[in-house]
């Protein structure tokens, strides 16, 4: 059965690596970062005492010294170190037993790059694994996900991966396998109202396809973009730019100014900052039940 998904979301793309890693590390990272941001608090107001065991007793005025830069340079450190640990986790999920072993001897560390890394093995087991993996629709990882994003106010409109056409694989992997792609993360929508993303699908046999007709509100609530900036910052994300064109009405300034072509080759950048803006999103999957 093929079916349709369109959503329209305010929403910024990220590398979908960065935002498994971040989702699978926050646990770990939580209380770290809500400790970091009480002693940069307290740093900042000159209020911080350090205690430490007797024969660090000493050096307690030094830790007390330490300028919010310090400390923001720990934090820092100490994401990457748990973002690094979570790849490992998830890449190590998809290694066979005798190609862990080998990258073991050989000091490598492992990294989920599917699927370049079982193709320059020839490993037809660490293929199988990469072809399983569910990434983002994953029970565990799709509930980390929900987790890490939910304070923010933010959710994924649509489990589906957005792919860089620049890649012609000779043998293509599963969409939800393949490394190399974007997902979008946009606000919440209001409860009660549609959801961001609208599904449809064909019609068996006799039946009719599906439809689907929605009135849209573009109002945005306070601090829209600023959740998106925190979220990003605080886990590391990876922003990206996709587009295949602009959708514009003619005779309007926005038509005489676009920034991209109005219909050409998809874009597909890492961008250094998150850029969040109204976006409109459609695929069509194939589902075989």
């Amino acid at each position: 059965m093929c079916r349709a998904v369109t959503c329209l979301s305010y929403c910024i793309a990220v590398t979908t690596k960065s935002l498994l890693f971040a989702a699978d590390a926050q646990s770990t990272l939580e209380p770290t970062l809500r400790f970091l941001d009480l002693v940069s608090l307290r740093t900042e107001q000159g209020t911080l005492k350090a205690r430490l065991p007797r024969p660090l007793e000493l050096k307690a005025s030094i830790v007390e010294q330490l300028p919010v830069q310090v400390w923001a340079l720990i934090r820092r450190e100490l994401v990457n170190l748990e973002l690094e640990r979570a790849e490992q986790r998830i890449a190590d999920s998809l290694t066979c037993g005798d190609c862990r072993w080998e990258m073991d001897e050989a000091g490598e560390v492992p990294r989920w790059n599917f699927p370049d890394f079982p193709e320059a093995r020839h490993c037809y087991a660490c293929w199988e694994f990469g072809e399983d993996f569910e990434g983002i629709k994953q029970t565990r990882l799709s509930t980390l996900i929900s987790q890490l994003l939910r304070p923010f106010g933010l959710t994924l409109p649509a489990c589906v991966p957005v792919i860089d056409y620049v890649f012609r694989d000779e043998r293509p992997p599963p969409l939800l396998a393949d490394s190399r792609t974007a997902v979008f993360i946009s606000l919440k929508p209001a409860q009660g109202s549609r959801p961001l993303a609208s599904s449809t699908s064909a019609g068996e046999w006799d039946e009719r396809d599906e439809q689907g007709v929605f009135d849209v509100s573009f109002a945005l609530p306070p601090g829209a973009d600023q959740r998106f900036h925190r979220l990003v910052s605080q886990y590391h994300l990876q922003p990206v730019r996709i587009t295949d064109g602009t959708v514009v009405v003619a005779g309007t300034s926005d038509y005489e100014n676009s920034p991209t072509p109005l219909f050409g080759k998809r874009v597909f950048q890492r961008d250094s900052t998150p850029r969040p803006q109204w976006k409109l999103f459609s695929a069509c999957e194939t589902t075989w039940n």
